[in-house]
Formats: structure tokens, sequence, C-alpha cells
């Protein structure tokens, strides 16, 4: 008997150890505009938390419209190349999702979406964007 209690501690114990692991989130920063290399910049979208955090040039994820992504991931900056639509990186799978054209600009467009990031444990994280494309 007492064995079997053991082996139900210790199976809850590593049950619990996992599911921690499973739920851990995925920390997710803002960047600066100066952040994005000269040499992705030209026709793009930039998302932001919100329309505030837009107009102050703090960015979630930067698209240079070329296969290329820009996001900060644990404070660290990741810049990634696109595979079919969505951006592969280490652990991380990121794309945009439910875009939604709200205005129209002379050479571009403003719209909110969904950021999707999910990592190699199952984690996911959607956070709504707002933000804008155009040359």
């Amino acid at each position: 008997m007492k064995r079997i209690f053991m082996l139900l501690a210790i199976s809850s114990l590593m049950i619990s150890k996992i599911y921690s692991q499973q739920t851990k989130s995925i920390h997710l920063t803002a960047f600066d505009l100066t952040e994005i290399p000269d040499s992705l910049m030209g026709s793009s979208c930039v998302y932001s938390a919100s329309k505030v955090q837009h107009d102050a040039n703090k960015f979630l994820f930067f698209d240079d419209l070329n296969g290329t992504c820009i996001i900060k991931i644990d404070h660290q900056i990741i810049i990634i190349k696109a595979k079919e639509n969505k951006y592969t990186y280490g652990d991380y799978t990121i794309y945009i999702q439910k875009e939604n054209k709200i205005a129209e600009l002379d050479e571009g467009f403003i719209l909110n979406a969904e950021l999707v990031i999910i990592d190699r444990k199952g984690n996911k994280v959607i956070r709504k964007v707002y933000g804008s494309c155009g040359s």
C-alpha cells in the first residue's frame, strides 16, 4: 500500500511539473522603430498593441513584405524568414491572422489583426494588434 501511495505521489508530482511547463507564457515585448535594420525598411507592415503604441513607434511585429519579420520575445530581437505565410524560428511559429482593413492611406492602409505565437511546447499567445501597411 505504501508503494502505491508513493507511486501516486510521484506520478502526481510529474504531471504537475509537466503541466506547469506547458502553461509557461511567451513574453512578447515591444521594440522601437530604431531596432529595425535599415536594410528592411521600405514597403512593410508594422503592428502594435494599440493605436497609442503604434503612434509612439512601439511595435510587436514587423513584416517587410518580402518574407522577413522582426519580433521581440523575452527581450531578444528575432529576425525570421517566412515559410508558407508563417515565420518559424527555433521554438516559435508566428503569423498574422484575421486582418481587417479599417482605413485607407495614400500609399497603404490601417488594419486590425491578430498576432499568433506558438512555441514548441504548445503554448499559444494570440494578441489583438493595430497595424499599418504601406511604402
